[in-house]
């Protein structure tokens, strides 16, 4: 199918030059028969000029002649220029009488002479003209001379294949140069085109061959570098804004207790450490560091009574809970800059076994982005605790991590978070959080604002730390 479709495909540049190398080879035709016709017309008009002169010299001879009455001498003079010119000579007196006519079908003829005005020219049918001279002797007008021919002698026109090469060539010539322009606008075309599609897709196209391009091209190669450095800067400005407004949201969470103080700028330092361990990608890098100071965005949209203090959760709240990662990708996910970054929020709660949130994505087919995510936020909650469930030191909950692996994290990611914090342990220790015993909603509140207020936990402490993300079931009191 695609050998079929490349005849239809072809370039412009070679469907023009075959037009312009069909239009050559009929000009060419054109020309060279119009060309045999004017050669075979100028053929005639000497023809003409001939028999003119001859007419013209036969009146003089003929004068002396016609004043003496020399009928043999006219007779002799007739026969050799018909002989000569292929014509016919017809001799007339001073009266009109044909004295001699070498056809013999007008002699003793008395014939009206109209030579009054000099030299004349006159056709007699398709091809037969007739050229007529006065004869001027001494005493004046001694008689007429005339002189019949025919141009059918003259050959037809044919088809000069000379001419028509080299009419051809001359074409083709023109062709060639024709085609070659057009190869190079084309290419230059070509590369504005790439360039718009480019700027289409919100790309900054190179400026390689700015400086070759002239005139008109090199006015709209211009505009569209204008026109893609304002839509690339738009569009920065537009996402810079975006995500900063995302941050503000969930800065404001934090002040409400909804957000562990703190936890979006630590997630984003350990998810850093870890993709640079693993050497990901410094693109894939940069989605990490954005996605993980607005990992939790969606909880704007959770029930408030999934965060009242009184340690109660139904399944409406528990559900919302779960559902914020979608929210928080719907969110950012408005702006089309922003997809990998929601890309990432949405599926930092998929677990390696394919049993999490909200896609059921296995191994692999998590994000990277993701499941770094994961770790570094799961790392933490275990390091932060709460008021139910106290807070590990690093190592046990990199032993708690390491027992999740091929269950909830990446076995790889997680030998190389290992590495990466044992080669440089944390200094100190962070201030306790409270969270609420569900995946997807960690926190209400520090453990110091929680005493100021005189709120004790009713929740009951899980049996593993990291019950504290992935608790599917919420405690009911008894």
């Amino acid at each position: 199918m695609s050998g079929s479709a490349r005849p239809r495909n072809a370039s412009l540049t070679l469907r023009l030059c075959a037009v312009l190398a069909t239009g050559a080879l009929l000009v060419s035709s054109v020309v060279t028969r119009v060309g045999a016709e004017a050669a075979r017309e100028r053929q005639i008009a000497e023809l003409h000029g001939r028999q003119e002169s001859l007419c013209a010299a036969l009146g003089v001879r003929a004068a002396s002649l016609l004043e003496r009455s020399d009928a043999l001498r006219l007779t002799v003079l007739a026969s050799s220029a018909a002989d000569l010119a292929g014509a016919r000579i017809l001799i007339l007196d001073r009266e009109g009488v044909v004295q001699v006519d070498t056809g013999q079908a007008e002699l003793g003829h008395l014939l009206p002479l109209a030579t009054s005005d000099g030299l004349a020219s006159r056709p007699l049918g398709t091809d037969r003209f007739e050229v007529l001279a006065p004869s001027l002797g001494s005493d004046g007008f001694a008689g007429e001379v005339r002189v019949r021919y025919s141009t059918a002698g003259v050959p037809p026109a044919g088809f000069p294949w000379s001419l028509f090469g080299l009419v051809f060539l001359c074409s083709a010539t023109l062709v060639t140069l024709a085609g070659w322009m057009a190869h190079s606008w084309m290419q230059r075309l070509r590369s504005i085109a790439a360039q718009a599609r480019q700027i289409a897709r919100g790309e900054l196209p190179g400026s390689g061959s700015r400086g070759f391009e002239a005139g008109a091209v090199a006015e709209v190669r211009d505009a569209l570098f204008e026109l893609s450095r304002v839509g690339v800067e738009s569009a920065r400005v537009a996402r810079d804004g975006y995500l900063r407004l995302a941050r503000e949201v969930v800065h404001a969470l934090e002040l409400r207790g909804h957000v562990p103080v703190g936890h979006p700028e630590r997630v984003r330092r350990h998810a850093e450490a870890l993709a640079e361990a693993v050497g990901i990608d410094v693109g894939v890098r940069q989605t990490i560091a954005e996605a993980a100071l607005v990992l939790d965005l969606g909880k704007a949209g959770v029930r408030p009574s999934a965060f009242k203090r009184d340690g109660r959760i139904g399944e409406l709240e528990l559900a919302s809970l779960r559902e914020h990662p979608v929210r928080g990708a719907s969110l950012l996910g408005a702006l089309p800059e922003l997809a990998d970054v929601a890309v990432a929020v949405r599926h930092h709660r998929e677990r390696w076994d394919g049993s999490g949130n909200p896609d059921g994505l296995r191994g692999e087919r998590i994000p990277v982005a993701s499941r770094v995510l994961a770790i570094a936020s799961t790392y933490d909650e275990l390091l932060t605790g709460d008021g139910q469930r106290p807070s590990l030191s690093w190592p046990a909950a990199l032993d708690a991590m390491r027992e999740q692996c091929g269950a909830i994290f990446d076995p790889r990611l997680v030998q190389a978070f290992e590495e990466s914090v044992r080669a440089d342990p944390p200094r100190q220790r962070v201030a306790a959080v409270v969270t609420v015993p569900l995946a997807a909603a960690v926190g209400r509140g520090s453990l110091a604002e929680r005493d100021a207020a005189g709120l004790e936990d009713e929740l009951e402490a899980a049996d593993s730390p990291l019950e504290v993300l992935w608790d599917d079931e919420p405690k009911r009191e008894d």
